[in-house]
């Protein structure tokens, strides 16, 4: 009798294995065809391995609607992918009507709007660049259809207009995949060429990983492209340092709603990373995670990343092993962020370096930032903390918390805000302990090009000391572009350093209350400073 999904149903009730299609499952024969045939029977079904090994040599295919489990897999075949899950995307359609941020209906052709129902995952851009070469674009889901109005589950995050020839296609994403108790090993890291990824989903929805091993696949353990609903858990991934490669895991390519927690990452480049050459990436968590013997960032979210949630993760890294490396501990260049709770240890840069790449004209909400409640120790030669608006094109921050994170042991700035190009507004440092060996300041605001300011700023509650009397000052106001303003600096534990706050030119500037003690030069140089009114320290 002929082996059918029926009749193996029967027979199991429960599970499909490989070995009803003949897989040996000693990690010596190559049991591809097997896999391949029980996978794709699988389909509605579970797939169980029973706890074997089986080798395969080419790419398998997973169906919609699978759950994979208790197996180890190896690979060895270079330049593919080992488990891979691909949907498809329609030809677009063109809007009829502009749509605004936070707008829930968008407009299309009577016929097109027809060819949508409800649940239908969509893509929708136009030409207006997000980040530099990345357009504005994001993935939502059809809440409705009426005539040639579509309402959408979400507003829009962006706005999208037909003179940017704004479009919409149609997402046929494989979904509901889980690969649970799954080991995938690659090749020996030092084998090349190789490229491998380990299990690599595009334009796939609903799909989970839990409790999986992904080791030996030098580009990728996992990545996920175009894809949404994405849960990551409880899974170990080690091994992978391809130059300019080795991730953990990533999103790609206007991947929405994320979240990778209680994972552990070893020996890799980066851990969790977000970036590609088209469309935004959303809603993108990491909690609960361990980094450990990074070789670059453990969290690194590329400029087309927007809505980053990374908290109560702990990281410590390798630095001499890529030495041409930057090596911070989290990276966020993309827009809105909250970093709290972490552990970052021995980063080689920065601890935590926030770059805003996105551009003006993308037409986002405010973006913001919050940077609360998190050790960084040992960092090496820039800073704890920096945060930086790149230059003028950029967007600017308006809104942007520091707070309550203890920084030690750094041999350069404590916090470091600089404004190169575009402004920093309504800022709040407050809470923080910082202890710097040697560098420059504990807290540091720079202004550095013409059109970039500084303003809003509250500065109190911290307890900053340095090791150094001179030439580092604890707190430091430098202005050589368009200034920084209307700061208020009180209720600060200043201890040693060449001076406890340095203002420079400035303009409407309060230093009031703060204590101030161990310093070479003196308590306070006022500077150039203008409207200032320095009271009650000491």
């Amino acid at each position: 009798m002929a082996l059918t999904k029926a009749n193996v149903r029967m027979l199991e009730d429960v599970f499909i294995t490989p070995s009803q299609f003949n897989a040996v499952g000693d990690g010596v024969a190559d049991d591809t065809v097997a896999v391949q045939a029980a996978m794709t029977a699988a389909a509605n079904y579970v797939l169980d391995g029973g706890g074997k090994t089986y080798k395969v040599s080419s790419t398998i295919e997973m169906p919609s609607d699978v759950v994979f489990q208790n197996a180890t897999l190896t690979f060895d075949t270079d330049a593919v992918a080992c488990l891979e899950a691909m949907g498809t995307q329609d030809s677009p359609f063109s809007l009829t009507a502009n749509v605004a941020f936070g707008d829930r209906v968008l407009s299309l052709s009577s016929g097109d709007a027809a060819t949508l129902s409800e649940g239908d995952m969509v893509y929708i851009t136009d030409t207006q660049d997000f980040v530099t070469g990345v357009s504005r674009s994001e993935i939502n889901f059809v809440k409705s259809v009426s005539g040639t109005s579509v309402t959408m589950v979400s507003g829009f995050f962006t706005p999208y207009t037909t003179a940017n020839t704004a479009t919409l296609s149609k997402i046929h994403g494989k979904e509901n995949i889980t690969l649970r108790n799954i080991r995938l090993i690659g090749k020996d890291d030092a084998v090349t060429p190789a490229g491998q990824i380990g299990a690599d989903f595009e334009k796939c929805r609903n799909v989970n990983l839990e409790s999986c091993r992904f080791e030996k696949f030098d580009t990728r353990l996992s990545r996920f492209t175009r894809s949404a609903h994405i849960h990551v858990s409880n899974c170990y991934f080690t091994n992978a340092d391809r130059s300019g490669f080795g991730y953990g895991t990533s999103a790609s390519k206007g991947t929405h709603y994320m979240t990778v927690t209680n994972c552990t990452f070893e020996l890799l480049r980066h851990g969790v990373t977000t970036g590609g050459s088209e469309g935004i990436n959303r809603f993108i968590t990491a909690q609960n995670c361990t980094f450990n013997g990074m070789k670059d960032a453990m969290l690194d979210a590329h400029s087309p990343t927007d809505f980053i949630n990374y908290s109560n993760n702990v990281g410590t890294h390798v630095p001499d092993v890529f030495a041409a490396l930057s090596d911070d501990g989290i990276v966020v260049q993309g827009g809105r962020a909250i970093i709290c709770n972490n552990i970052i240890d021995s980063a080689v840069r920065h601890g935590v370096l926030i770059q805003t790449g996105v551009l003006d004209t993308a037409g986002t909400d405010t973006i913001t930032y919050v940077i609360s409640d998190n050790i960084i120790n040992n960092v090496g030669t820039d800073s704890g903390i920096s945060v930086n608006t790149q230059d003028a094109d950029r967007e600017g921050i308006r809104g942007l918390t520091i707070a309550n994170n203890s920084i030690s042991n750094s041999s350069s700035n404590g916090i470091i805000i600089t404004a190169n190009g575009n402004d920093i507004l309504d800022t709040a440092i407050t809470g923080n302990t910082i202890s710097i060996a040697s560098g420059n300041s504990c807290i540091r605001l720079q202004s550095t090009a013409t059109t970039g300011e500084i303003s809003r700023v509250a500065i109190t509650g911290n307890a900053l000391s340095l090791t150094n009397d001179t030439p580092d000052h604890n707190i430091e106001f430098v202005s050589s572009g368009a200034g920084i303003s209307n700061a208020v600096i009180s209720g600060n534990s200043i201890y040693n350093g060449d001076y406890g706050v340095v203002l420079g030119t400035t303009n409407k500037v309060v230093v009031v209350g703060n204590i101030i003690d161990g310093t070479a030069t003196g308590d306070i140089s006022s500077g150039s400073a203008t409207n200032t009114t320095i009271a009650n320290n000491g």
